[in-house]
Order: C-alpha cells, then structure tokens, then sequence
C-alpha cells in the first residue's frame, strides 16, 4: 500500500547562518520566563536543524508524483540565476508565530516560491492556495497556554478585541 506523504519546498540557509542565528536567540530563549506566573513557558522554539525558509507546500503527495515534482524543483533551481540573502529583522505574524526575515535579494525568493508553487500545479494539478510573498524562518510559536491567558485577560474573546475603545 502507498502511503502519501505531506511535502513542502524549502530553502535551507548555510550553517554558518544558522550558527549566528542561534548564537543570536541564545539570548532570547534564557530570558524568556513565564510571564504569567504558570511556570509554562511563553515560546515553544523550534529546533535549529528545522529552520528553512518554505517555499511551497504541496500537502499530501503520492510516493508516484514525488520524482516528478523533483525533477520539476531541480529544473526550477537550475534556471534560476544565483542570489544572495541575509537573515535581516524579526516578528510575529498573527500574536503566535515568531519569525526572522529575510534581507538582500529576497524578491529572488519570492520568484523561486512562485516557481515552486507552479511546479505543484503542474504536477499535482492542484496549487497551494497561499501565496508566499514575506519569506521567512520560523523559529517559534507562542504556546498555547499563554495565548489561553490572553484570551482570558480580554474577556475571552479568544485572540483580538472588538476594536471598539472603551
């Protein structure tokens, strides 16, 4: 029996940058206490070895599809002209996912995602609905306890306000 598998498309940046990058939140993860008094703490940070910059996510791909998706990536990055990058800036989309950008010829990655993404079509005949336009590395997500304490502190609202002043 064929199992599918979930795939995605993803940049890995050089070890180099990796190392800096976690020399650089070593900081970080020491000085992130609970701030709640819980004892949970505030980020679950992902592992080094997982940080990638996505390029495309295909979902569930049968084992038969995935040479040819291959083929189609490596005829991608074949055509593509070399590019520099560095990771620049740092945030956090939606009050949970904690990021760290991208600066230098970022647009170039943004292009290999519209690639990748019409390589999944292609062979898949189906596209990732989203299109990636801020690359990025995750490198946490704000637990679920503390985001639970915040709904909570607003009223259980369950994330934002009603926007309306009080």
């Amino acid at each position: 029996m064929l199992v599918p598998m979930r795939l995605f498309a993803s940049l890995r940046p050089s070890d180099a940058a990796l190392e800096h990058l976690a020399r650089a939140l070593t900081s970080v993860h020491l000085g992130a206490r609970p701030f709640d008094g819980s004892g949970a703490p505030p980020v679950r940070w992902s592992a080094p070895e997982s940080w990638h910059v996505t390029l495309a996510f295909y979902g569930d791909v049968p084992d038969g599809a995935v040479p040819e998706l291959e083929d189609g990536l490596a005829d991608l990055a074949a055509h593509h002209e070399p590019f520099d990058l560095r990771l620049q800036g740092a945030g956090v989309f939606a009050h949970r996912t904690l990021w760290v950008g991208l600066g230098g010829d970022a647009a170039a990655v943004v292009g290999l995602c519209a690639g990748a993404r019409d390589v999944g079509a292609a062979v898949l005949g189906r596209a990732e609905a989203r299109e990636r336009a801020r690359p990025h590395l995750t490198v946490g997500r704000v637990t679920d306890e503390v985001r639970a304490g915040r709904s909570r502190r607003r009223g259980g609202r369950g994330g934002r306000g009603s926007g309306r002043a009080a």
